[in-house]
């Protein structure tokens, strides 16, 4: 140790923490649902610019830092499913 003394969260630092994985996990959740439905409207129209956008920023997001700061859901194992859900009927 340190020398510091170890305390216990308040009860306050506990509902932040909550709140913060309620907030994180609803980042990563919006940006699925994103790229899910793009995926599935390039089945439809294959040129259509903003699916296209979409995927590549919702691909370039979870590959990086901040999502690896936000959640803890493997990257790779992640976009899988997602590709997964995305071209499904």
């Amino acid at each position: 140790m340190d020398g510091m003394a170890q305390t216990e969260p308040t009860e306050k630092e506990e509902s932040m923490t909550d709140e913060t994985a309620d907030l994180r996990m609803a980042i990563v959740r919006q940006a699925a649902d994103d790229y899910i439905r793009a995926k599935k409207l390039l089945k439809i129209q294959p040129d259509n610019y903003l699916a296209q956008r979409t995927v590549q920023e919702v691909r370039t997001f979870i590959k990086g830092k901040w999502y690896a700061t936000i959640c803890d859901i493997n990257p790779g194992f992640l976009l899988r499913a997602l590709d997964a859900k995305g071209d499904a009927p």
